[in-house]
């Protein structure tokens, strides 16, 4: 049985449609209630109160705003001046208000949501709605600006005539986020619902940041005019822009150095040419990550105590490892000094991962040019050779052997086989400093002693000797190692009158390794020269030392001369990778 409180100013039109109520609907009980203390005190007992005071006058609006406080989860059905006529199509109305109480169906609604008469009093309100306006709801104009409050009434009164309207309304004034209001006309009152579209609006304004930034690296990197220096300004501009950080910087790694190539910013250690260890730097989390490495607060994630945030003290960063023909060449960078209010968003960390992408294509490319350009370099400087140096032995041939031909005297042949000794060396010296590339492909452990004692071996020694002083292992390609060495031990036995009493020393050192001798030392006046091509004082090629200079730069190594202990020539190779020897 549904109780029903009839609330009606007339008791006789009461008496009337309360007979009728039963009538149409046996499952109905029935009170009336005519005045509206009467109806306030019964209202707690009753599943549906019918309200047939009229909504606009005093007695109306004081019988709704009070049933808010003495009912809230009662259904209302608003019937102003009904009488039996309308008995019918007011069960059906009850019926439909019972059916699933009020309540669940507004708290159903994923936002704020009240029930208001056409005046804009709240009726019923869900939990979100009683957290703004209070419990009871007092005000609906509550939800919005004091500047929106007669818009918000207008729309009540639109939903009233036209059935529903939608509303955009900025937030309250507490902060609240911007909603859609949407206002739906049912019976006599008005259902408001306000859903939240803070989200929705923050996804519009993240793709109109997207797509502008976009536009603006697509016009960055088409432009081909520019140079690729100013290019990356550029890119580390949109960089800063788009993820409104202050620092923008690419990095080179080498070993365990991070140096700043090119920067964005006033960070006065993130400046172009700064270097710092790895150990202190973010981006050594960078390059161990697939993808980027993004920070938005970096004491939330831990970072207080680590040596980049005592180094660096940037609150927040985003970056991802550049990589050039499959070798790391270091990391594009943005940060800032202060952390961000949220995680950095799947569209920022796309744009920075084509940022990264396209640096690394552009660095490749660079290499692949430079090499091309030395190899072409390589190939005029054969090409001179070729065409000069080895002419004049050949011409010298050629000479005495013409005179040996006039003169019949063989003496002369011994002076063309020395000629064609002398092109054979220069061949020789030409094809392995042609064979020579810039970068070194690959590099793998070896041991010092055992790559020195076959480069002895492959060399006339005449009686040297050779003494490791200090074995240890080389990160370095086997065979360009060991043509680098042959050519040491041969520049020593050849610039010695007495090959016999040298010595030969090698050993590691702490970032490399060194080759020594005992035999007349190097002028330090001459110490730049003897690397350059055809430089020689003891009839060799000249090219041998030009080839120690191309191998170890292929790999990417330093060579230091010096004066050894008593008196000879020291090689000594920096910049190079030592693996600890196995236990």
């Amino acid at each position: 049985m549904t109780r029903v409180l009839l609330a009606h100013p007339s008791p006789e039109t009461a008496t009337r449609l309360a007979t009728a109520l039963g009538d149409a609907n046996p499952t109905t009980s029935v009170v009336v209630a005519t005045a509206v203390d009467e109806a306030v005190d019964q209202s707690s007992d009753a599943d549906c109160v019918v309200v047939a005071f009229d909504p606009v006058d005093q007695s109306g609006v004081d019988l709704l705003r009070a049933l808010r406080t003495t009912a809230p989860d009662v259904p209302q059905v608003l019937a102003p001046g009904a009488d039996a006529a309308d008995a019918d199509s007011l069960a059906d109305r009850i019926a439909a208000s019972t059916a699933v109480p009020a309540s669940d169906l507004l708290d159903g609604v994923p936002g704020i949501g009240c029930v208001v008469t056409p005046d804009g009093d709240p009726v019923r309100a869900n939990a979100r709605c009683r957290e703004v306006l209070g419990d009871p709801p007092h005000d609906v104009t509550d939800l919005v600006p004091a500047v929106e409050r007669d818009h918000l009434l207008a729309a009540v009164d639109g939903a009233v005539e036209e059935g529903q309207v939608t509303a955009q309304m900025p937030a309250a004034a507490d902060e609240r986020p911007p909603h859609e209001w949407t206002l739906t006309r049912l019976d006599q009152v008005v259902s408001v619902v306000g859903l939240d579209v803070s989200a929705r609006e923050d996804f519009a304004a993240e793709l109109r940041d997207t797509e502008a930034a976009l536009a603006a690296l697509y016009d960055t990197l088409s432009n081909r005019d520019l140079s690729f220096e100013a290019r990356l300004e550029r890119i580390l501009e949109l960089g800063c822009e788009r993820l409104g950080v202050d620092y923008g910087f690419l990095t080179r790694i080498n070993g365990d150095t991070q140096r700043i190539v090119a920067s964005r910013g006033t960070h006065p250690l993130l400046q172009p040419g700064e270097e710092c260890p790895l150990s202190e730097a973010y981006c050594r989390k960078a390059i161990q990550s697939d993808g980027l490495l993004g920070i938005h607060d970096a004491i939330a994630a831990g970072w207080e105590s680590d040596p980049a945030y005592n180094t660096f003290g940037l609150g927040c960063y985003l970056g991802g490892k550049i990589v050039a023909d499959d070798h790391l060449y270091g990391t594009l960078c943005f940060a800032d000094d202060d952390p961000r209010g949220m995680t950095f968003t799947d569209s920022e960390r796309t744009f920075v991962e084509l940022l990264t992408r396209w640096v690394s294509y552009e660095l490749e490319e660079r290499m692949a040019r430079e090499d091309l350009e030395r190899q072409n370099d390589r190939l005029a400087e054969f090409a001179s050779i070729v065409s000069h140096d080895i002419r004049n032995p050949l011409n010298v041939a050629k000479g005495k052997l013409q005179v040996a031909q006039e003169t019949d005297d063989p003496t002369h042949l011994d002076e063309v086989a020395d000629a064609l000794d002398r092109m054979e060396q220069l061949v020789t010296g030409l094809l392995d400093l042609a064979k020579q590339g810039s970068v070194i492909e690959s590099v793998e452990e070896v041991r010092l002693s055992d790559v020195v004692e076959d480069a002895w071996a492959n060399v006339a020694t005449d009686g040297a000797t050779l003494t490791v002083d200090d074995d240890g292992l080389v990160e370095a390609d086997p065979g360009r190692f060991l043509q680098l060495l042959e050519n040491l031990i041969r520049n020593s036995i050849e610039h010695c009158a007495t090959p016999d009493t040298l010595t030969v020393h090698v050993g590691v050192l702490t970032n490399g390794f060194y080759v020594a001798d005992t035999g007349p030392g190097i002028d330090p006046e001459e110490r730049e020269a003897i690397f350059e091509r055809g430089h020689t004082t003891g009839g060799g090629s000249g090219l041998g030392l030009t080839i120690v200079r191309a191998v170890a730069d292929a790999h990417g190594w330093t060579i230091d001369v010096t004066n050894a202990a008593d008196g000879g020539a020291r090689f000594e190779f920096s910049g190079v990778e030592r693996p600890a020897d196995p236990e």
